[in-house]
């Protein structure tokens, strides 16, 4: 996880952030936005997940008690 997050410090800026495309740099808002919405679903996904596992697990532990 540290290394994906140096190679994106790394390379963001050199391809996304151009000083020629300034001072608007469309490339890099629109990559920023697609990002940020995969990490906002991805998070969800993560937290949905931990949710179902411990509701099964706490199903299976309740039934198991019985």
């Amino acid at each position: 996880m540290n290394m994906w997050n140096n190679v994106v410090n790394a390379w963001w800026p050199l391809l996304f952030y151009k000083a020629t495309d300034a001072p608007r740099f469309t490339k890099g808002m629109i990559a920023m936005i697609c990002v940020s919405v995969a990490t906002l679903w991805i998070t969800w996904v993560v937290w949905y997940l931990e949710r179902r596992e411990k509701n099964t697990k706490q199903q299976y532990f309740e039934e198991k008690d019985r």
